[in-house]
């Protein structure tokens, strides 16, 4: 009779009592898909909002880099200038050249990638150099661990996936 009983018990669940017509499976489903959805609204999210960030960071130093250069070819026109290289000097004709060059000089082309290079450069070293060894120990096993958990989560859903019933 014990047996009988814990066998009843087993079959009746939580689920069973509350909504007898929808599977434990069907909850599970849509739970996980609730779930997969907030994380993924949250991602893109994060996203915009970091990408928002770094344009807005890229921005300005496009616009100090256009103001260094502007100061650069100011300074460049004015030592032209003090030094009477348009009366082409012999002894200075390289010096005047590369002056003229630096004056000349079309400051609203700025490397938008190199920008962004340094940008990101900045990011990992700040990063970095403020963790202690026993951080970065963490961080890189942390990293490790999540990377093989979904390299394995990913073959078990590809294998679930295209097996055939």
């Amino acid at each position: 009779m014990a047996m009988q009983k814990g066998a009843t018990h087993q079959k009746a669940s939580i689920y069973n009592v509350y909504l007898p017509e929808v599977h434990p499976s069907t909850i599970q489903i849509a739970m996980s898909i609730v779930a997969k959805s907030a994380v993924l609204i949250l991602f893109v999210i994060c996203c915009i909002a970091t990408s928002w960030v770094v344009g807005h960071d890229l921005r300005r130093k496009a616009s100090e880099a256009r103001e260094i250069g502007m100061v650069e070819s100011d300074r460049c026109r004015e030592l032209y200038n003090a030094n009477y290289c348009g009366m082409n000097p012999p002894f200075m004709r390289e010096t005047c050249q590369e002056w003229f060059d630096c004056s000349e000089r079309d400051n609203a082309a700025i490397n938008r990638l190199s920008l962004l290079g340094n940008y990101v450069a900045e990011a990992c070293n700040s990063l970095v150099h403020g963790m202690s060894w026993q951080s970065k120990l963490f961080v890189l096993a942390f990293a490790a661990i999540t990377l093989q958990t979904q390299c394995v989560w990913g073959e078990r859903l590809i294998q679930a996936l295209f097996t055939p019933q």
